[in-house]
C-alpha cells in the first residue's frame, strides 16, 4: 500500500511577508526599549576626565595608544580594562 505525500502549496511571498512580520516586530520591540546588560565601564564624570586627559599629550610623552589609554582607563575605574577597549575610546573620543 502506497502512502499517500501530502504536498502544501508554496507560499506566496505576501502570505510568507505577512507570516513573518509579527514576529520581526516583536524581535525589534524587545531589542530597542532595553535597559538591561552592562553597565558602562566609566561613568560621565569619568568619561568627560578621559576625552579632557586625551586633548593633551600624555605624561610620559610620544602620542595616546592604546595601551596607555586602557592604562589611564584603569586607574579612573579601579578595573582591568583591555587594549581593545582602549582602542575603542581612544578612536572614539579623540573625534568629539
Amino acid at each position: 500500500m502506497a502512502k499517500s505525500l501530502i504536498i502544501e502549496p508554496l507560499l506566496k511571498k505576501e502570505d510568507l511577508a505577512r507570516k513573518c512580520r509579527p514576529k520581526k516586530e516583536a524581535i525589534i520591540r524587545s531589542k530597542g526599549n532595553s535597559k538591561s546588560g552592562r553597565r558602562p565601564l566609566l561613568n560621565k564624570r569619568q568619561l568627560r576626565r578621559l576625552k579632557k586627559v586625551l586633548k593633551n599629550p600624555p605624561v610620559d610623552g610620544g602620542n595616546w595608544t592604546s595601551r596607555k589609554v586602557a592604562n589611564y582607563m584603569s586607574q579612573l575605574s579601579g578595573q582591568h580594562v583591555s587594549i581593545q577597549k582602549g582602542w575603542f575610546y581612544l578612536k572614539n573620543n579623540l573625534n568629539s
